[in-house]
């Protein structure tokens, strides 16, 4: 499969940033009328469901690492570069946020008369090395769990990528992935949700080669059979497949705004928590409750959400983009992840 952007996966990943945005404006209280005036079914599949964009990003994540390394060679060298350069791509952006969620928290904490009190080190260690869930730390914003498991899943496939015919043993893991083989590990370990990521490479392969179907049809049935998580990571990965197998792909949901949204999804996905608390609160302060009030508060938190994630992006995270596809390059048969 020739490397190429893929404008379909970046609205892709804009609609999951989007979903979660709506889920936290729910969780979070700010429109309580609105859920309610709506029918519930209608609710549920905006709001209360929202969470399921981290599946849409998981199994995204899987496609968009397997078409980035397909046909590379990898070596202890490369890994480390290929991590290195995933590193300089996450890392600033997660960075930089933790410290807006501790100043937004520090604010709300002012402006309500209420008592803050920082991270302790070990917990900021603990956030900056991905390891929060592992070492059962206090979550600094509710958002970051997801990065552990992001990491372990690029480590660990580029690595497997190290054993000759890696991708027939990678299958059967992530079964028992799927079937909840690994459920009573240490939480935080990226088998538990390996399925989810794994099927995104699946739909990659069977691009490639048809055989791969077969794998995708087995793994899809069990991930769906399991709840409604592992049903979105199986829409996901089929909407990839048969997007990319048409000719879509390239320029399927090509719009403007979603590309938008596409390209800021990371930041937006980081920073929209405490921006979201902090513009409900000051919307409803004005406001007061009601339908109107709630209806006004989804928009500012909509806007102010996505502005701050274009600030995050503008200021972090795209001048680290260009420089992570700039260093440390390798060998040309090693490629640059997309």
């Amino acid at each position: 499969m020739r490397k190429q952007n893929y404008a379909f996966v970046q609205a892709l990943r804009g609609i999951a940033a989007l979903w979660v945005v709506l889920f936290h404006a729910h969780e979070g209280g700010h429109i309580p009328h609105l859920f309610g005036a709506l029918p519930h079914s209608l609710s549920a599949a905006i709001f209360e469901a929202g969470h399921l964009g981290v599946a849409i990003f998981f199994t995204l994540s899987g496609f968009v690492i397997a078409h980035s390394l397909s046909n590379s060679r990898m070596t202890i060298g490369n890994w480390g570069r290929f991590m290195l350069r995933r590193s300089i791509r996450l890392d600033p952006a997660y960075w930089a946020s933790i410290i807006v969620v501790l100043a937004f928290g520090l604010l709300s904490a002012m402006v309500r008369n209420e008592p803050f009190a920082l991270p302790g080190p070990d917990n900021v260690v603990a956030h900056l090395l991905y390891l929060q869930v592992i070492l059962a730390e206090p979550a600094i914003s509710p958002v970051y769990w997801t990065l552990t498991y992001e990491i372990q899943f690029y480590a660990f496939f580029a690595a497997a990528m190290m054993v000759p015919r890696h991708m027939w043993w990678l299958l059967p893991v992530a079964l028992l992935s799927a079937l909840g083989a690994f459920n009573d590990l240490m939480p935080g370990i990226f088998l538990g949700m390996w399925a989810s990521f794994f099927i995104g490479v699946l739909a990659h392969r069977a691009v490639e080669d048809d055989r791969w179907l077969v794998g995708l049809a087995i793994l899809g049935a069990a991930l769906a059979w399991g709840g409604s998580f592992g049903a979105i990571n199986l829409a996901t990965a089929l909407a990839l497949y048969t997007a990319v197998r048409c000719g879509w792909a390239v320029e399927g949901m090509n719009w403007r705004w979603l590309q938008f949204l596409g390209t800021v999804s990371y930041s937006l996905y980081l920073i929209h928590n405490p921006v979201s608390g902090a513009t409900g609160y000051i919307v409803h302060r004005l406001l007061g409750s009601g339908l109107a009030a709630d209806l006004t508060t989804l928009l500012m938190i909509l806007v102010a959400s996505v502005f701050a994630a274009w600030l995050l992006w503008f200021a972090v995270e795209r001048p680290t983009q260009r420089w992570s596809k700039n260093l440390l390059r390798g060998p040309k048969t090693l490629a640059t992840a997309t």
